[in-house]
């Protein structure tokens, strides 16, 4: 060994003299009657399942269904059984299923209730917290902790009772409003006049899709491509029946509005007649249009109208109540009053007002009458004997079209037999002209040998 080494070895082995002891960490002798010490990630773990068990879900949404109502109640608004899922789901990532929220509602007696608001297919389920007197009051921040205290001890009692099932409490029936009876079918809701409209509507469109030609399968070329052009014919006039449909309900829509407006022009053409008596009880056409467009904040009406739709209002009333219930004298020596409109000493509102009334009944009718025939009421399906006469046909020329290929087929039979004959002849040629050339090299080269 050199004197370097030497050195070198002396001065790690006092450094390691020098050096405090390191600590070394003993394992724990694991208690009697326990089982070894978990972890903290095995620990939250196990606070997890816990918390993924039925009752612990039941507890968090019964907090965040208390939380919710309250803050609606403050709003002074009914909360819909819809939105009320969705904020629960959301503040608790738990889904306050059907199921849940009639297990709540068993266990909170006293504390919620579920009632339906309105009648019929517009009613919706509300829920609201009820206080110790039964009455529709949102709890105070201090009775917040005493509900949960009684769901608790409910939902405890019923899980010791009943070997750990959970109660629950159906949701009340829909109502129905007087003179309806549920219906056979479905849901068991009534359909509306509108409703049935639609589905008659609906029947009369798929048989009129039913009926459009189907595409030719087989046949020549030709006779597919007329079947496409009938069926392209078919579905371009099933497009032309919707949109003429929708037209003349179009149509109808404007003739009601007309008659509304009009209607409208005449309650307030009663009002302002009815300012003065006898001979002076008149009106201008131009205050007429002002009270219907609500120009100014001394006549206002609830539904203003446009400035068109205002004039051709007061001409159609012109139209149905000269002579009627007033008489139309126009300006002289004015050019912005329009007309002047004078009742009549023997003339009737009423006769007007009625007049129009039975427009607007004619005019639903028609429009019921409209929904329900549908766009294809009319539509007359194709007779069974063009249906057959045009699969004849097809038939037809398919047979014509199979008799000929079946007459080409020997002459295409033939043709090859030939064309094969002719290809193996030379070939055949080619195999002698080969031969002929190995054996004239193959005796030059053996008479060039025998030379040498």
């Amino acid at each position: 060994m050199s004197l370097r080494a030497a050195k070198r070895s002396l001065s790690s082995s006092l450094a390691s003299l020098l050096e405090s002891p390191k600590k070394t960490k003993k394992p724990r002798a694991e208690e009697p009657g326990k089982g070894p010490r978990k972890s903290k990630k095995s620990q939250e773990a196990a606070l997890v399942v816990e918390e993924q068990t039925e009752p612990q879900i039941l507890l968090k949404l019964f907090v965040a269904v208390e939380q919710v109502l309250r803050l609606a109640a403050s709003r002074r608004r009914h909360t819909p059984l819809e939105a009320l899922q969705q904020d629960a789901e959301d503040s608790t990532n738990r889904s306050l299923t059907t199921e849940r929220l009639e297990q709540i509602l068993a266990l909170a007696v006293g504390m919620l209730e579920v009632s339906w608001v309105g009648l019929g297919h517009s009613a919706y389920l509300a829920v609201e917290q009820r206080n110790e007197d039964g009455k529709p009051e949102p709890p105070s921040a201090e009775e917040l902790p005493q509900r949960l205290e009684r769901f608790k001890s409910a939902l405890q009692k019923a899980l010791a009772e009943k070997a750990g099932a959970i109660p629950s409490r159906p949701l009340p029936s829909r109502p129905f409003a007087p003179g309806y009876e549920p219906g056979a079918q479905g849901s068991g809701l009534p359909l509306t006049a509108a409703e049935a409209a639609k589905s008659s509507a609906a029947a009369a469109a798929l048989k009129a899709v039913k009926a459009l030609p189907a595409l030719a399968r087989s046949g020549s070329s030709e006779s597919r491509m007329e079947a496409l052009k009938a069926r392209i014919r078919a579905k371009k006039g099933f497009l032309d029946r919707e949109a003429g449909h929708e037209q003349e309900l179009q149509k109808i829509d404007e003739r009601v509005g007309a008659a509304e407006d009009a209607l409208q022009a005449h309650a307030v053409l009663v009002q302002l007649l009815a300012r003065r008596e006898g001979a002076a009880s008149s009106a201008t056409e131009t205050e007429l249009l002002a009270a219907l467009c609500s120009w100014s904040y001394g006549m206002q009406v609830k539904r203003p109208l446009p400035t068109e739709a205002g004039k051709a209002a007061i001409a159609k009333l012109k139209s149905m109540g000269a002579g009627v219930w007033f008489s139309v004298d126009e300006a002289v020596y004015s050019d912005t009053v329009g007309s002047y409109i004078r009742r009549l000493p023997s003339g009737s509102q009423a006769a007007v007002l009625e007049t129009l009334e039975s427009e607007l009944r004619k005019l639903a009718q028609e429009k019921k009458t409209l929904l329900e025939r549908g766009p294809h009421g009319d539509f007359a399906v194709t007779t069974q004997s063009k249906g057959t006469e045009d699969v004849a046909v097809i038939a037809k020329s398919a047979g014509a079209e199979k008799a000929t290929t079946s007459a080409l087929r020997p002459a295409k039979a033939k043709a090859k037999a030939k064309a094969k004959a002719k290809l193996e002849a030379i070939v055949e040629e080619q195999r002698e002209a080969k031969a002929k050339a190995k054996a004239k090299a193959k005796a030059k080269a053996k008479g060039k040998a025998s030379k040498r």
